[in-house]
């Protein structure tokens, strides 16, 4: 599972999963594993957070396990509980390396939350908003029509939650501190822009890097797992929040 995986090799890779933990129900791995595989591909995430949960049953101080139930919990959108789980795995870690992988992790997660947080609470000015025929109120002390406050519309407003895909990092350009590229996934192409590559979270799945990673010109080419935010206008290009490179 560290490699690439095509759609055909798909059915057989979680079926051997099943397999092993139907002959050792008490071997920890394969529930990893298995929590892993299904999270990656955004499926049946209501199970893979179980198989992750039992991993984590099995083996309560293996902090690798409790951050794959974190990144499923993100998958799933609960940020909150992410951070709870994150927040546990930092007592537990034992490696300076561990350390350092579960705070950015949390860091990740914790913002991510936050960015929820805030786009409910514009939602809700946006809807507390009136009418386009109600915009004016009278003033009491002198009857001139008084506009009521709107919010300010930004080429980019965040929309609905952020999404994530596995696939192929193609077209990297980079103009200064802007980065655009795309995500391809099967026969999907996603175009991806952030107006500064310093923010966003780059992590390593399966593999250490050998030298400080150069986004300009170390994505080309290389598989990894993408996390971007929509826009609400349609036609503003995805914003890229953070990669996960993979061997």
């Amino acid at each position: 599972m560290q490699g690439r995986i095509s759609s055909q090799e798909e059915p057989a890779i979680e079926n051997s999963l099943r397999r092993a933990i139907q002959l050792n129900p008490s071997f920890a791995p394969s529930f990893d594993r298995l929590a892993v595989f299904l999270g990656s591909r955004h499926r049946e995430l209501d199970e893979a957070h179980i198989m992750g949960l039992t991993a984590v049953s099995l083996e309560p101080s293996n902090v690798s396990y409790r951050m794959n139930v974190a990144n499923v919990l993100m998958e799933m959108e609960r940020g909150k509980d992410a951070v709870m789980v994150l927040q546990v795995a930092a007592k537990l870690a034992k490696t300076p390396q561990e350390t350092e992988w579960v705070e950015n992790a949390l860091m990740h997660a914790q913002e991510f939350e936050a960015d929820r947080e805030r786009i409910n609470t514009e939602q809700r000015l946006i809807n507390t908003q009136p009418a386009a025929g109600n915009s004016t109120t009278v003033s009491a002390g002198t009857g001139e029509n008084e506009t009521r406050p709107r919010l300010v519309r930004r080429d980019f407003v965040a929309h609905g939650p952020r999404r994530f895909v596995t696939g192929l990092i193609q077209d990297v350009h980079c103009n200064s501190e802007n980065i655009d590229l795309a995500i391809k996934s099967g026969a999907k192409t996603i175009p991806l822009h952030s107006d500064n590559y310093y923010k966003i979270s780059f992590t390593a799945l399966g593999f250490q890097p050998s030298s400080d990673l150069k986004p300009c010109s170390d994505l080309e080419g290389r598989p990894a797992k993408i996390e971007y935010e929509e826009s609400a206008d349609k036609a503003a290009t995805a914003r890229l929040l953070s990669v996960e490179l993979h061997k």
